[in-house]
């Protein structure tokens, strides 16, 4: 039992179209899943580089956290971080105005203030200043360094003479004295909530 050619051929025929149909379909799945697998590539690609990114900043943000607490430290160290001892420096006034006998010097401490110029407002961790005013007479240029000295119970802060003026009266062997020092610190802003 032969089959005639014509159907051999015609089963041979519809044999290869549906090995040529399944073949495409696998090719067009093959092809859909390439571009599936390429898109996911490239977006865990952009993820990667957006976690190396965000890796790398905080790597600089630990790096500049770290300099700014080493800062922070010298500034606590030098004791500068301890605003202005108002009081401290009355009584160290008041003892070397007894001791030297300086009845005709008279002095002001301002209130503690921040430390900037008129054209910047002050910020958070501003520097901030009690200022000393000195007018009056003295005998000699000693008597105005024990005045300009820090009060020995307070070593901290940065003492800044901004002016001072000495002239010596014609009809008088006193020094009139007109100075004002500023006692700086730095002061830190609240911690954040």
């Amino acid at each position: 039992m032969t089959l005639p050619l014509a159907t051999r051929l015609r089963s041979t025929l519809v044999a290869a179209l549906i090995g040529l149909a399944a073949g495409a379909a696998l090719l067009g799945w093959a092809h859909t899943a390439r571009r599936a697998a390429e898109a996911a590539v490239a977006h865990e690609s952009r993820q990667l580089a957006e976690a190396r990114r965000r890796h790398a900043d905080a790597l600089r943000s630990d790096a500049a956290r770290r300099e700014a607490l080493r800062q922070l430290e010298i500034l606590r160290h030098a004791g500068l971080l301890v605003a202005a001892d108002r009081h401290a420096w009355q009584r160290h006034l008041v003892a070397l105005q007894a001791r030297l006998r300086l009845d005709g010097l008279d002095w002001e401490i301002s209130p503690l203030r921040a430390d900037t110029d008129a054209a910047t407002p002050p910020a958070p961790g501003a520097l901030v200043a009690a200022t000393l005013r000195l007018r009056g007479e003295i005998a000699h240029e000693g008597q105005l360094l024990q005045l300009l000295a820090r009060p020995p119970e307070a070593r901290h802060g940065l003492f800044v003479p901004r002016r001072c003026r000495l002239a010596r009266a014609a009809d008088s062997p006193a020094l009139a004295v007109d100075c004002e020092i500023d006692w700086i610190s730095l002061q830190l802003p609240p911690p954040a909530p």
